[in-house]
């Protein structure tokens, strides 16, 4: 888990080195066509995996949702209203000096609340726009602490449902919200490829590993599937996800 998590956050901070040298100081760097961004994928995986884990004992118990909420907002929501704050006293004071961000009180207000807002540029981001991710995620924990209302096996079923039936309802009906087309966007189905790993392993206990070469040979697939179709705009993320998540 640890190595995936290095391995998301490593190709997320190069591919953002890579798009802001290209931007300030035009560069053609050939690694930009690599799909760094996924990382981002891995992430929502792991984040599936992880609550499901954490929150074990919280399903239909007095208090469960309360503590679950208590306990995520701690670890995500102080650090990230600081560096929000920081980045609101940035376009305060030097406004020109954040790249395709400018004031809009309405972005400030939803970035606070974690409420997705669509900028003058029709993106669905806040000011700190590296926040899209816990935009995301927030939604996702709500999702959740309404799962612990009920037995774990029922209420990590129903999440994954119905992660997967307001996803299918977006793409079919369309959402005019800049809101709802946000949280119906298919990246979400990824958690729920977390959450159902997640129960998986509270099934079985320790997963059996595969032998060296056996995951040596799985890994290479994957990463060259990853390079020779992550650019390809007509793929969902989620099913790009399904290839990194077997590497």
């Amino acid at each position: 888990m640890q190595y995936l998590r290095a391995l998301a956050a490593s190709m997320v901070l190069v591919g953002h080195v890579l798009a802001e040298a290209e931007h300030y100081f035009g560069f053609d760097i050939p690694l930009r066509g690599l799909p760094w961004t996924r990382g981002v994928d891995i992430f929502f995986v792991i984040s599936g995996f992880i609550i499901v884990l954490v929150s074990r004992d919280l399903h239909g118990t007095p208090g469960g949702v309360r503590t679950f909420l208590r306990r995520r907002f701690r670890r995500v929501v102080p650090l990230y209203w600081l560096f929000s704050t920081l980045m609101l006293c940035i376009l305060l004071v030097v406004p020109g000096a954040a790249k395709d961000t400018v004031l809009d009180w309405q972005q400030v207000v939803g970035s606070y609340l974690f409420f997705p807002v669509e900028r003058y540029d029709g993106r669905i981001a806040p000011i700190l726009s590296l926040g899209w991710t816990l935009n995301f995620e927030i939604f996702f924990y709500g999702l959740f602490a309404f799962s612990l209302l009920v037995p774990r096996k029922l209420g990590l079923i129903l999440l994954f449902f119905g992660l997967t039936a307001w996803v299918l309802i977006g793409a079919l009906f369309g959402f005019a919200a800049p809101a709802l087309r946000f949280w119906s966007n298919p990246i979400v189905v990824e958690f729920g490829f977390g959450v159902c790993l997640g129960w998986l392993q509270l099934r079985r206990g320790q997963a059996v590993s595969p032998s060296l070469p056996i995951r040596l040979a799985v890994f290479v697939g994957g990463l060259v599937a990853l390079c020779a179709f992550g650019d390809m705009d007509d793929i969902p993320r989620w099913l790009m996800q399904v290839m990194n998540r077997f590497q």
